[in-house]
């Protein structure tokens, strides 16, 4: 993700998912963050949004969890307003597979346990 700037500070955004992730996705919500940063909505109330959403296929790297394409873009702008300006993830294995936790509202990730898969959100469990 590449973020731009000027003296009023972030004014665009442009993604580039490269292999991963789905880039017309990711396309469509560089330009609605930029879109709402040039009309003059906040940036944190935009990372707000952005940050958080789960997809059933992401990213898991062993110093950032990312949940979705997003919850990444959110992240590297948090990383930039923080004043770093390099945001990298680990891709090279392509994205893994998680399971989402089923109880209504919950949206938990489902972990493996002792031959089971239990949600650490909610404490949902399903032994196969």
């Amino acid at each position: 993700m590449t973020v731009n700037s000027d003296e009023n500070g972030i004014c665009e955004v442009f993604i580039n998912t490269g292999e991963e992730g789905c880039t017309a996705l990711t396309e469509a919500v560089g330009r609605l963050i930029s879109i709402a940063i040039r009309s003059g909505i906040d940036i944190e109330s935009v990372k707000k949004q952005v940050k958080g959403i789960r997809c059933i296929t992401c990213i898991a790297d062993a110093e950032t969890h990312v949940l979705s394409c997003p919850d990444a873009m959110g992240k590297a702008i948090d990383f930039y307003l923080n004043g770093s300006n390099k945001f990298d993830l680990d891709i090279t294995s392509g994205p893994r597979s998680i399971m989402i936790c089923p109880e209504d509202g919950c949206g938990g990730i489902m972990e493996p346990e002792g031959g089971c898969y239990v949600c650490r959100n909610c404490g949902y469990s399903k032994c196969s």
